[in-house]
């Protein structure tokens, strides 16, 4: 198969496996249902998905399971390559669900690969490794989707509240996302709208099937999750992330560098000694600049005030001065802070920051849900996220990195669909020269 550029495998995705499909059976059509203008497949299975490990650049997870009789029994062959996808094989046994690691990987470089699980074979996919520790990659690019409450085709049947609007709203942006092909998608929890119910797990890998075979997803759980699913064994089922988090909390706490950036991700409040070895570990392993995930807000602004809000993490974002910028959710709004240092700005450039430019930004992400909180003004925000249409909105970030600055844009979607892809927000953060 001739090498493509990623976009492209997007693009194509379940289409480019059409006809492999047609030739084995009614059981492996890609047929399914659609929903208010979203297509779920009904394939035999969920995945392939990509997963990180603590050393991406030598090792990468590749995620799947049956989901009828014949896949749930069924052994199979994972095949990858750098110029072909049949390279290499990894053989597996039928089991209830797989996460197989591929090791000894080459790394900055890009692998093809397909899955073959009983009858079915899917398309051909692709990866991306991290470059060596301490070497920056080209261009790395990132899709920031915080509170994406995927419902399943079951809730808009039971008329459930919010569930037609998050098939309609996602609609709106499933070319965009396609379009910006990323390497890695930051899924910052609420991820699903309840944590126990599989069936919207299910529907978030057959809608973004296509995105997630050729994007590592780098997650950490919201309250959607852990409220429900009180030890999150449903949402680490799905999941499985490094287990390089405190002792008290490895499936939701985690970190990993990826091209020279070092990213953080922590359940709501993670704090404490291991967040201080931790900023220091991830420097320690190549990453030059930091980005911090946590779902709830760690900076919290007042209506009328600037009250620092979470002063522990906070503070040791400020003492330990590696976490340059802090991305949360929660509140389905877009706002961002100036550069901060104990609550204070150290800069009122509100576009472009230079690698000398101390203090964090905090940056609060839409919903791809729905919008229901307004933007605050205050002497602390350097952007109030306001889009250029007025009424309710959905929204998601895409971060485009090279070796000299991440790019940071967000974008939104009004209520009804009708504007797209309309950019509210931009600003760079320069790295540090290499």
């Amino acid at each position: 198969m001739p090498i493509v550029d990623r976009r492209s495998f997007l693009m194509t995705g379940l289409a480019a496996g059409a006809l492999t499909l047609l030739n084995r059976g009614r059981s492996c059509l890609a047929e399914g249902k659609e929903v208010l203008g979203v297509k779920v497949d009904d394939l035999p299975l969920l995945g392939p998905y990509l997963l990180p490990t603590d050393a991406p650049h030598e090792r990468l997870n590749i995620a799947f399971r049956g989901t009828d009789e014949k896949t749930l029994k069924a052994g199979g062959v994972l095949s990858y390559g750098l110029k072909t996808a049949g390279e290499q094989e990894v053989p597996f046994a039928a089991a209830d669900k797989h996460v197989l690691e591929l090791k000894d990987l080459a790394a900055d470089a890009e692998y093809q690969y397909r899955l073959k699980l009983g009858d079915y074979q899917s398309p051909v996919y692709r990866f991306r490794t991290s470059p060596k520790p301490g070497t920056r990659a080209a261009k790395t690019k990132a899709g920031v989707f915080f509170d994406f409450h995927c419902h399943s085709p079951a809730d808009v049947d039971a008329q459930e509240k919010g569930a037609e609007s998050f098939f309609k709203r996602y609609s709106y942006a499933m070319e965009d996302i396609k379009k910006f092909a990323p390497d890695l998608l930051i899924m910052g929890g609420d991820i699903v709208e309840e944590g126990t119910r599989r069936a919207e797990y299910d529907t978030f890998f057959r809608i973004m099937r296509d995105v997630a075979a050729n994007a590592i997803i780098v997650p950490i759980p919201g309250n959607h999750e852990w409220s429900y699913d009180k030890n999150l064994s449903v949402y680490a089922d799905y999941f499985p992330v490094p287990k390089n988090g405190p002792d008290a909390d490895k499936i939701a706490t985690w970190s990993f560098n990826y091209g020279g950036i070092g990213w953080q991700m922590r359940k709501t409040a993670t704090g404490g000694e291991w967040l201080k070895r931790n900023i220091q570990k991830l420097k320690d392993g190549g990453a030059d600049t930091i980005v911090d995930v946590q779902h709830h807000q760690v900076y919290q602004w007042a209506e009328k005030s600037t009250d620092l809000g979470v002063k522990g993490v906070c503070d040791l974002f400020d003492s330990e001065g590696g976490v340059r910028l802090s991305l949360f959710g929660h509140r389905h709004i877009h706002q961002r802070s100036l550069p901060l240092r104990g609550g204070k700005a150290t800069t009122q450039e509100k576009s472009e920051y230079p690698a000398e430019t101390k203090g964090t930004i905090y940056m609060q992400s839409p919903s791809m849900w729905y919008q229901y909180t307004k933007p605050l003004e205050n002497a602390l925000i350097a952007h109030n996220g306001k889009p250029s249409f007025a009424g309710s909105y959905t929204g998601y970030g895409e971060m485009t990195i090279t070796p000299d600055a991440v790019l940071s844009e967000t974008y939104a979607y009004d209520g009804k669909g009708t504007a797209r892809h309309d950019r509210m927000d931009q600003f760079k953060l320069m790295r540090p020269k290499a």
